[in-house]
């Protein structure tokens, strides 16, 4: 599988995650008018390295990945991301070996009058 596919599995399988966010997940981008009353989260990830075997195939990729949670009401936010790095960090799953929580940033978009915590990581992927 593809470390998009595994990371997915991830996401839409820990509970915490489908349990607050269902059917509200999205992978880069989110819809263009997003109803405000609902908690999102909108996720990507970045290719930063990759160690090659002698033979030229990939033995270990390293990937950035940041997950969103995008809310109207910033007192959510540090809860709902604690319990999104408690869920995925340390998971394993097809080839991701490692999932480690690295920093957040909050910000503020008020013309949009909504909050954002973004969770970064770094994946370690065979």
């Amino acid at each position: 599988m593809a470390f998009l596919d595994d990371m997915r599995d991830v996401l839409v399988n820990d509970a915490y995650i489908i349990a607050n966010f269902s059917p509200r997940i999205y992978f880069q981008l989110l819809p263009v008018n997003i109803d405000k009353q609902y908690t999102w989260m909108r996720w990507g990830f970045n290719k930063t390295s990759q160690i090659d075997c002698i033979g030229g195939s990939v033995a270990q990729s390293s990937y950035d990945l940041f997950i969103d949670v995008i809310s109207k009401s910033i007192n959510e936010l540090p809860i709902m991301g604690d319990q999104i790095i408690e869920g995925i960090q340390g998971k394993t799953y097809g080839g991701i070996v490692n999932i480690k929580f690295t920093n957040n940033t909050y910000s503020n978009y008020q013309e949009k009058d909504i909050y954002v915590n973004t969770l970064n990581f770094t994946v370690t992927y065979n």
